[in-house]
């Protein structure tokens, strides 16, 4: 997955991994509202990886989808 646009990926992880940072610090979960932040930081780092990925070609002139009718 990374691979097709790794830009996006990268940029996904780093706000998962910033946002687990600022609101625990290096600590691990021990509540239930600090696991609801790290599953919120596991989100945003998933959607920084699924928001481009999903949809990338690596050919030099990608060619659009046809309409779905």
């Amino acid at each position: 997955m990374l691979t097709g646009s790794w830009k996006t990926s990268v940029i996904g992880l780093l706000c998962g991994v910033t946002t687990y940072l600022v609101q625990l610090g290096p600590n691990l979960p021990t509540s239930g509202k600090e696991w609801g932040m790290v599953l919120v930081a596991a989100l945003l780092a998933a959607l920084g990886i699924g928001a481009k990925d999903a949809n990338v070609s690596n050919a030099p002139n990608p060619v659009p989808a046809s309409p779905v009718s």
